[in-house]
């Protein structure tokens, strides 16, 4: 893991993509080629930065947490609360760490990590438009896409976590 506060070295971004090839290797194995078309190195490197940046003061109610779930956990969903919502329309560093810190123990996420990221930023509306129902999002996706479907927060989900 990076260490909050300093630069990420080529030894800590080569250490991530070993350990990510050797997560998505087994989804290989069940017939699905996670890594084809992924940039596994730069995808690497944004997330570890990403978490290596000091946690941001103004998002202390941003939180975002991920799963995955369904038959082969190929299902998967990120879960958005309001702070977070907000923060992914108005200070991405921010954001950015906070998706980083959640999807850092799902190799299968972090391997999308910059094709999910782009996908974000360019439904900032629809996002903003699904959370007017409640604040809160839940992001649900399929592997290998990168491209979750915005839909309202399922009650009562961040009284529980």
């Amino acid at each position: 893991m990076a260490d909050s506060g300093g630069a990420v070295t080529d030894e800590q971004v080569q250490s991530r993509v070993k350990e990510l090839k050797a997560a998505l290797e087994s989804r290989k194995r069940e017939g699905l080629d996670l890594e084809a078309g992924l940039d596994l190195e730069a995808a690497a490197r944004r997330a570890l930065e990403a978490r290596s940046r000091p946690a941001p003061e103004l998002d202390e109610t941003a939180r975002i947490t991920a799963d995955t779930h369904g038959f082969l956990d190929l299902l998967y969903t990120i879960h958005l609360n309001s702070g977070a919502v907000v923060l992914l329309d108005g200070a991405a560093s921010a954001f950015e760490k906070v998706l980083a810190d959640a999807v850092s123990d799902i190799p299968e996420l972090e391997a999308l990590w910059i094709p999910l990221l782009a996908f974000l930023y360019s439904e900032v509306s629809a996002i903003d438009a699904v959370a007017q129902e409640s604040g809160a999002v839940q992001l649900d996706g399929v592997f290998p896409s990168p491209f979750p479907l915005p839909l309202p927060e399922d009650p009562g989900y961040w009284d529980d976590h």
